[in-house]
């Protein structure tokens, strides 16, 4: 049976745990998000506007789309 990471005898602190938590979090919301970029890059491909899009997750849960428009 696995042992409780925020049990006093897993080695890591209360401190390190919630970081590693953020920290996979973060990663599971950045490959999440990589289906909505498409989206939006294909509509305005789609329209006739080449661009590059990426997602900015640095305050979650909220995120916000980058859109680069080439020219």
């Amino acid at each position: 049976m696995p042992k409780d990471p925020t049990s006093g005898g897993s080695g890591l602190s209360q401190d390190a745990f919630e970081a590693l938590v953020d920290n996979k979090a973060a990663q599971a919301a950045s490959m999440h998000l990589y289906f909505p970029c498409g989206i939006i890059r294909g509509a305005l491909t789609n329209f006739g506007i080449p661009c590059a899009v990426s997602a900015d997750i640095s305050n979650l849960p909220a995120c916000s789309f980058v859109v680069r428009i080439k020219v």
